[in-house]
C-alpha cells in the first residue's frame, strides 16, 4: 500500500497542467464524465491495480471526491 496524504483544492490547483504530475481520478467513469479537474485521467479505484504502465519522472495525484448530498 501506498502512503496517503489530504491535500487541499488550492494546493491541487497548483498541480494542475504540470508536465511532472499525472491526476488520477478514482471516481466511477459516470462520475468522471460529469465533472473532473482539468487534465486528470480516470482510473476507477476498484480497477486501478489493472494499471501496470504509469508514466515514469511524473509524481501521482489519486484522488476521490466526498460523497454530497444532494437535496430532494
Amino acid at each position: 500500500m501506498f502512503p496517503v496524504e489530504t491535500i487541499s483544492a488550492k494546493m491541487l490547483d497548483y498541480y494542475v497542467d504540470r508536465r511532472d504530475t499525472l491526476i488520477i481520478d478514482l471516481r466511477e467513469k459516470e462520475s468522471y464524465m460529469h465533472s473532473h479537474v482539468k487534465g486528470a485521467v480516470n482510473m476507477p479505484y476498484g480497477e486501478i491495480n489493472g494499471y501496470t504502465a504509469f508514466p515514469k519522472g511524473k509524481m501521482r495525484l489519486n484522488f476521490l471526491f466526498p460523497r454530497c448530498r444532494r437535496s430532494p
